[in-house]
């Protein structure tokens, strides 16, 4: 296994122990400092007051974020109470999945796993572990159902996951990105500035080409900003190190400068090309289907919303 490790990462990256300096260069990013244990209360896991960010991880939250997230469907409206009863009064097995649900959720939800800033985890990925043991709570209590009750429980959830199943394709379509990380990979030679953001994408999508010569510009609001002092994020920092960092936007005269469509830039700087996403088969079906029926068409564009992105390729004006 350790061989086969190492050829992987020697064939992938031309580092043999990639994952081991990859943990090693972002370890400090990662991994924050604990909190001085002062009072009792100070050895109960928990974020610095720093480190919340999007969320005060409230019960109330937690529930909406369950209550509400398309991907699931109506899956845990049944799930949870059905946990609950059998806590109370299910057999051996069912109170063992049950107390697994809730557990794991407690654990996931109020509990510092989740670094270098602390939230409440709202993407379904994190709770991927959970759903073995609550399709199996729900089928078990559903199998003893009557036919005709079965078959209409069955079906809501049938219905309430076929879209969820397309919103989730639709909005993970990567099309533009990889057609941008192709372009990067044509015009190599030269520098080409971006967001972290999209650096990050484009050498996870070029499988780590090293060839790829990219610096990082800040965008904040939708505008270019100077920021002297940036540092390169965690995920960069563990893939390529040695991206250079535009202190202001006087430094990329004469350079190319790779932003979402949306970034305004200076007016002076031309415009070489737009990168955008080829067509969604599935997605232009759906929409064709929709517009037929007079579907608001406010509406339509969130139908697919990877499908609206671009990426605008200017070239810096010389100062």
């Amino acid at each position: 296994a350790v061989c086969a490790e190492l050829a992987f990462w020697t064939l992938a990256t031309d580092d043999p122990l990639y994952r081991w300096h990859a943990t090693l260069a972002s370890r400090s990013e990662f991994v924050p400092p604990p909190k001085p244990v002062v009072t009792f209360w100070d050895r109960i896991p928990g974020p610095p007051p720093n480190e919340i960010f999007r969320s005060d991880n409230s019960l109330v939250e937690a529930i909406l974020m369950f209550a509400t997230n398309e991907e699931w469907g109506l899956l845990y409206y049944f799930v949870f109470p059905l946990a609950a009863l059998a806590l109370w009064r299910g057999g051996k097995g069912h109170r063992t999945l049950a107390i697994f649900i809730f557990s794991i959720v407690l654990l996931l939800l109020f509990f510092p796993l989740h670094f270098p800033n602390y939230t409440l985890n709202r993407d379904p990925r994190y709770y991927t572990m959970l759903s073995g043991a609550a399709l199996l709570l729900f089928s078990d209590w559903a199998l003893k159902l009557r036919a005709s009750t079965r078959n209409a429980t069955f079906l809501v959830m049938l219905v309430t996951w076929i879209p969820c199943l397309y919103v989730g394709y639709v909005s993970s379509d990567m099309g533009m990105e990889k057609a941008f990380a192709r372009w990067l990979k044509q015009h190599s030679q030269e520098t080409v500035w971006m967001t972290a953001f999209d650096a990050s994408n484009a050498i996870v999508l070029s499988e780590f080409d090293r060839k790829l010569n990219i610096g990082i510009v800040r965008v904040r609001n939708n505008k270019l900003v100077d920021e002297p002092h940036q540092v390169l994020p965690s995920p960069l920092v563990a893939m390529r190190p040695d991206l250079p960092i535009a202190p202001n936007i006087a430094a990329l005269s004469g350079s190319l400068v790779a932003v979402p469509s949306k970034t305004a830039v200076p007016e002076n700087w031309m415009l070489e090309t737009t990168v955008v996403a080829p067509p969604n088969a599935l997605a232009e079906r759906v929409r064709n289907i929709l517009s037929t029926i007079k579907f608001p068409p406010k509406y339509l564009a969130k139908i697919a919303p990877s499908q609206g992105k671009s990426m605008k390729i200017y070239r810096a004006a010389q100062q």
